[in-house]
């Protein structure tokens, strides 16, 4: 998705984020104070961060990464016991096909999202569907929010 869409993002990416950090880092240069406080700070976050990192193993969310990529190559051999592995693939195709196309009619439904194109929904299919599934179970649905 990324390659499909990168002149997007990079313009995205220059005109949101870049330009206006630069033009508040141009800024910040004038003001001596400030610089100070700023580099004291970013020195102080990565100490902190140095510290935690040896102190706790979990502040980095490496279990929880572990048990997601752990999940995700259980399911990716788990086809290797399916006895019609092609009918599978298609089913997969054609649902996930399914996916793309009725989200992509939503787009329809506001004169706002009309103009969006089959490639953002398909990159919105793909971060909906990552966020999704590194819920866990548990934690999904309605037992969430109860």
């Amino acid at each position: 998705m990324l390659l499909i869409e990168f002149s997007e993002l990079k313009s995205l990416w220059l005109q949101y984020i870049w330009d206006p950090a630069m033009i508040k880092l141009t800024a910040l240069g004038a003001n001596k104070t400030a610089m100070i406080i700023l580099v004291g700070g970013i020195i102080f976050f990565f100490l902190l961060i140095f510290v935690l990192r040896k102190k706790n193993k979990r502040f980095f969310f490496r279990e929880s990464l572990e048990k997601f990529l752990g999940g995700f190559k259980n399911g990716i051999l788990a086809v290797r016991k399916v006895s019609k592995t092609g009918w599978l693939f298609f089913i997969r195709c054609f649902i996930w096909t399914g996916y793309l196309f009725s989200l992509y009619v939503c787009f329809f439904c506001f004169p706002e999202t009309a103009s969006l194109s089959l490639n953002t929904a398909l990159i919105l299919l793909l971060f909906g569907t990552f966020s999704v599934s590194y819920l866990h179970p548990a934690e999904s649905g309605l037992t969430r929010l109860l």
